[in-house]
């Protein structure tokens, strides 16, 4: 049986889903809060402090070593006024080392100031710690404050790998890597086969505060394995209803008459149910239909 540790939080309810999301991870006076708007909103108070931060640690179950597994969510971060300084906010998500949470890395999108400089711009950004120690710092130019961030386990190269989508789910979500790590070398985490993942959302503001109206915040939180999706077929009176995840995002419904042929997409549009897409279609009696996701 394997270890049940997938996914996914659009956030609808009026308050965190502490079945989903355990206790804050805090630094300073950084906030996450839900009121009920389908979203997760960062603020921060305290004047022009160096670090403010809150994450939010995913706690249905931790991403195993030994499996393919990626974590993605929307991430919303405006152009606000910044000091002059080195200042920024952002939104993001990180993986952590279970085994010593000050092992951690990072993607995310920020908005930034450097020095006297009073152009602000964005960059994804991804940082690379080791036993809370920073290693460099990877950027990659962003065009605008609202896209989507992911990070990626690859099993077989035991690689941990950055990525965003610079307009995030618009048009389908296209994935740019920028950073890749490897976490089980000695010289980084020194994990093994034994040891798992920990997920966790965050927001972050250095040398400013944050408020509601300047609306941060993270959406559609998803964490998958990267093994095949199931698709359930059952049989209620005279219709087919068939039944998958709603995280296995970028795959599509097909059918075909015989297991040899062309597989053609299925018409109709799935509806939502909980975590699952649900399509009913009618039995047909010949040709016999075959169905598969296919990506």
């Amino acid at each position: 049986m394997r270890h049940q540790f997938t996914g996914l939080d659009d956030f609808s309810g009026a308050s965190k889903n502490t079945a989903k999301w355990g206790d804050p991870l805090i630094e300073g006076s950084g906030l996450l809060s839900m009121s009920g708007d389908g979203v997760v909103r960062y603020t921060s108070s305290g004047g022009p402090v160096l670090d403010r931060f809150m994450a939010w640690p995913w706690i249905i179950g931790n991403a195993p070593f030994n499996r393919n597994w990626r974590a993605q969510a929307d991430v919303n971060v405006p152009i606000i006024p910044l000091p002059a300084g080195n200042s920024a906010i952002g939104m993001g998500i990180a993986v952590l080392n279970s085994a010593d949470p000050e092992d951690n890395f990072t993607s995310s999108l920020e908005n930034f100031r450097t020095g006297g400089n009073p152009i602000q711009a964005h960059h994804f950004f991804s940082s690379f710690d080791i036993n809370g120690d920073g290693e460099e710092e990877i950027f990659a130019t962003a065009s605008g404050g609202s896209a989507a961030v992911r990070l990626s386990w690859d099993a077989g190269t035991q690689t941990l790998t950055a990525s965003f989508d610079a307009d995030g789910a618009i048009g389908g979500y296209v994935w740019t890597p920028f950073r890749s790590v490897q976490p089980a070398l000695p010289v980084n985490w020194d994990m093994n086969g034994s040891e798992t993942f920990q997920l966790a959302i965050f927001g972050y503001s250095e040398e400013t505060d944050a408020v509601l109206a300047d609306n941060l915040f993270i959406d559609n939180f998803y964490l998958m394995d990267q093994s095949n999706p199931v698709l359930d077929i059952t049989r209620n009176g005279n219709q087919v209803n068939l039944c998958w995840s709603r995280l296995a995002l970028g795959y599509a419904l097909k059918s075909s008459a015989t297991l040899n042929a062309d597989w053609s997409p299925v018409p109709g549009s799935p509806t939502m149910d909980g975590d699952k897409f649900m399509l009913s279609l009618p039995l047909a009696a010949e040709p016999p239909q075959f169905f598969r996701l296919e990506k």
